[in-house]
């Protein structure tokens, strides 16, 4: 009788562990599935990933673009300004209104010198390139007469990571069409329209700005 009970304990504890295993144990069909769900999920991941660093490059692309926009216009308003007097910072050559060649530029104007205060200034652009890169300079004269002491420019970096600056001046010949010259030496005249270009090259992609703005002094001419 204890051989039958313990035979039957032994069954009964046989079977439990049957059933035990069956329940904390998962079928082929359930890990098949979770493999699926598992895939799908990654896959749904890494897109968004994708997404993500592509809007994060357009938008980086816009600021950049928007940016350089922003630059070119503050360039283009203050050369728009150009007056017909003579540059005197440079001595011999002071009978020039302005002085303009492919990646220079400089002229009188009444600009901003503060962020209220304006004055009546030479002002020049160009492009200044050191070991390490290559940046839009803005510099400022006062407009006065040369003396023994010349004083040195105000001079302002505006932005750096600069490829190119490009300058192009629209010369009315008389009895002729209007052409467009990369140099301008006039002795008393202002072009009618300047064209301005500006590349830059920041985070290795090439973003590129222009205007082309027109003299009310040259336009008389």
């Amino acid at each position: 009788m204890l051989a039958n009970r313990n035979g039957i304990a032994s069954d009964e504890a046989h079977g439990q562990g049957i059933k035990a295993v069956s329940v904390s144990g998962f079928s082929l069909v359930e890990v098949l599935i979770a493999l699926v769900v598992v895939s799908l999920m990654s896959t749904m991941m890494v897109a968004s990933i994708r997404q993500f660093r592509f809007l994060k490059m357009l938008e980086t692309q816009i600021d950049e673009q928007a940016e350089l926009d922003a630059i070119t216009d503050f360039v283009a308003s203050e050369i728009q300004k150009a007056l017909k007097l003579p540059l005197l910072h440079l001595g011999g050559e002071s009978s020039r209104p302005l002085i303009g060649s492919q990646q220079k530029i400089q002229f009188i104007a009444v600009l901003k010198t503060g962020f209220t205060t304006k004055k009546l200034v030479e002002a020049e652009y160009s492009i200044e390139t050191t070991s390490i890169q290559s940046s839009l300079v803005r510099k400022i004269w006062n407009h006065r007469a040369p003396s023994d002491a010349p004083i040195p420019p105000v001079s302002e970096n505006l932005k750096d990571n600069i490829k190119k600056i490009s300058f192009r001046y629209l010369l009315q010949a008389t009895g002729k069409d209007p052409v467009w010259t990369d140099q301008w030496l006039s002795v008393n005249k202002l072009p009618i329209a300047i064209n301005i270009s500006i590349e830059s090259n920041q985070n290795k992609r090439a973003t590129f700005s222009e205007r082309t703005i027109v003299l009310s002094e040259g336009a008389e001419l």
